[in-house]
């Protein structure tokens, strides 16, 4: 990274605007595009959020400055539902959901910024092979109502990843109990003492090994579809 880009997303940071905008050669798409800077600034906008529905609105807001479309016909809100959609080629389609819950960092606000940058990752000119459905959930319980209401047709649907609470770390995948017939894969890290208490806290954490591990989950969902 040049002395100026870092320079530019510092600017941009401290503005609260997307570092694009001051003219800031910013790689477009692929694991290389998910940087540190970018999960700062949606951890702070997130943890800052009032309420739920502030954060649905955040996340709303950046899947579609990702060129994503609505999931819900014109909308991208369907209830405690947040879900964005790039249009493939194959008819099928992958659903990448983050499961925000809890009042901590890790937990609440890391899914959906890893969420978010994986939506930048996907983000270049050539459509994908199959429809991706980038989903901010409430939790695991609230993937039911995923199912009730799906962005695309279960038996369309060739694989749903989960992100769980994470840090900085190295990146744990799961098989988990499908949603219908879709298959499953969950993806977490493991968490330090404090996650889950008072201090669990954006500070604490390190966005340069977040930042890794958000780009293991790329590779990793990559790997899984098989390119």
């Amino acid at each position: 990274m040049t002395g100026a880009f870092r320079v530019g997303l510092v600017l941009a940071l401290a503005a609260g605007c997307k570092a694009e905008t001051l003219g800031v050669d910013v790689p477009r798409g692929g694991p290389e595009a998910i940087s540190q800077e970018d999960l700062q600034r949606d951890l702070w906008r997130l943890a800052s959020a009032r309420g739920p529905r502030a954060a649905q609105a955040h996340v709303g807001r950046r899947l579609q400055e990702m060129h994503l479309l609505p999931a819900f016909g014109e909308a991208v809100h369907e209830g405690a539902l947040t879900c964005a959609q790039k249009d493939g080629r194959s008819g099928k389609g992958v659903v990448i959901a983050a499961l925000s819950e809890g009042s901590g960092a890790t937990g609440r606000d890391v899914p959906a910024a890893v969420l978010i940058s994986l939506a930048k990752a996907w983000d270049v000119p050539r459509p994908p092979r199959d429809t991706l459905v980038f989903c901010l959930v409430p939790g695991e319980a609230a993937l039911a109502d995923y199912a009730a209401r799906p962005a695309l047709p279960l038996a369309d649907t060739r694989l749903v990843v989960t992100l769980g609470p994470m840090v900085g770390g190295e990146l744990r995948a799961a098989e988990r109990p499908g949603i219908g017939p879709a298959p499953r894969l969950h993806l977490d890290t493991a968490l330090p003492p404090w996650a889950g208490t008072a201090e669990d806290r954006m500070e604490r954490l390190d966005f340069r090994r977040l930042a890794d591990t958000a780009r293991a989950a790329h590779d990793r969902i990559v790997a899984r579809l098989g390119g």
